[in-house]
């Protein structure tokens, strides 16, 4: 949710580059909104999907080098928006919103919550329950994005219990009135949602097309659907639900993106031909970006780049660390996502080895990229995230169980 890295030499270069939260604006007319933030000349955008820690800046860079046309950022929360400050970063040429906190003996720790690029688009997703603070959030990063999306689908406990997320689902007015407010910004607003409950199949779909035209209605100007609802496993397939894409085109009058099981290039011809606008691709992108580019790279080379960006922009090394682990594992997969990678979506690296290394030094020799370590104070650089390599080990832990077990049969 939180963009996991910081440089101390940040510097506001001006009281215009400095910017805190401005007052509520006007409600726009409806007919006279903006226009969509599709990129212009693309018949069939990829876009990479808001990924909590992993769609950062290197991660966005790394993904418009291989064949996707726009990224999100991952889901930040509009009151951590609330609490930091916008400045031009000179030794990164970046925008960093940044907040600040204190630490022992009166020292001050900068955590860099959204790093971004000036020439580089980008759609800002935020989370939200609050139409006014939804709307205050945002103004300052106005003019360096190209459009606002909600999170109205992410299941995790953390958003459902603000409000957030799916939670929105089952309050529709409240959804209504955070997309009416942001609509005063004058950005091109979009939404990112499951499919609503429903004890069949049809009235799933019903429920889901009553809800997003409740959107359209006060200038919701597109809309992402995955295609599962809150309670739906991500480890099965949604493609039984593919019926839903053309009739989801027919009956809205925005533009329709489709999310979920997209792992290859055929599920991206497959979504096209249904008639949508777009396709958005969250864990296919971090276990097989490869399959979607034209550079004939490997996994390892992919993460080699990755690393290589890391460094260019200063990404915290918690952060990537957890990124390449991501990147190398399929834990999160479906069964058909893991028959359509092959050798080229794999890593010669165990999950074992990565979790082993404990710098960038270490990493970047893992990959083969040229590390050069600078002097830096490591207390005063933030991470608003941590995780622990447990996390990733417990899987690897139930796969050699499994495989004790099935020699143990054998013999």
């Amino acid at each position: 949710m939180d963009e996991a890295s910081s440089r101390n030499t940040t510097a506001a270069a001006s009281s215009s580059s400095t910017t805190s939260a401005a007052s509520l604006l006007s409600a726009p007319n409806i007919d006279e909104l903006p226009p969509t933030y599709l990129p212009d000349g693309v018949n069939f955008p990829l876009i990479l999907a808001p990924m909590v820690r992993c769609s950062t800046l290197p991660l966005r860079t790394l993904s418009l080098s291989h064949s996707f046309h726009l990224p999100f950022s991952e889901e930040i929360i509009d009151k951590s928006l609330l609490a930091c400050t916008l400045s031009y970063n000179s030794f990164l040429n970046t925008y960093d919103f940044s907040k600040t906190r204190q630490l022992k003996k009166g020292k001050i720790q900068s955590i860099c919550i959204l790093r971004l690029l000036p020439s580089q688009p980008l759609i800002l997703q935020i989370g939200t329950s609050s139409p006014q603070l939804s709307l205050l959030s945002v103004q300052p990063l106005l003019p360096h994005i190209l459009g606002i999306d909600v999170n109205m689908g992410c299941p995790k406990p953390f958003s459902l219990k603000g409000g957030m997320g799916a939670a929105l689902l089952k309050t529709p007015e409240l959804a209504r009135g955070i997309i009416m407010e942001l609509v005063k910004s004058g950005k091109p607003v979009s939404a990112k949602v499951r499919l609503l409950d429903g004890e069949n199949e049809d009235v799933i779909y019903n429920n889901t097309l009553t809800f997003i035209n409740n959107l359209v209605k006060v200038g919701l100007s597109l809309i992402t659907i995955h295609l599962r609802t809150i309670n739906d496993s991500s480890h099965e397939s949604c493609k039984k639900r593919y019926w839903m894409i053309s009739k989801f085109v027919d009956d809205l009058n925005i533009p329709v993106i489709i999310n979920g099981d997209v792992w290859s290039k055929q599920d991206v011809q497959e979504i096209k031909e249904k008639g949508c606008k777009g396709v958005m691709v969250a864990r296919g992108g971090l276990s097989g970006m490869v399959k979607f580019g034209e550079t004939g790279k490997g996994k390892d080379e992919l993460i080699g780049d990755y690393l290589r960006l890391c460094l260019q922009f200063d990404n915290h090394f918690i952060n990537t660390k957890y990124v390449v682990l991501e990147m190398i594992n399929f834990r999160r997969l479906t069964d058909e996502g893991k028959e359509i990678l092959d050798d080229t979506d794999k890593s010669k690296f165990t999950v074992k080895q990565v979790c082993g290394v404990k710098d960038y030094e270490g990493l970047c020799g893992l990959f083969g990229v040229e590390y050069v370590k600078e002097k830096e104070e490591e207390e005063e650089k933030g991470v608003e995230r941590k995780y622990d390599d447990k996390y990733f080990l417990k899987d690897e832990e139930k796969k050699d169980e499994k495989v004790a077990k099935k020699q143990k049969i054998d013999a």
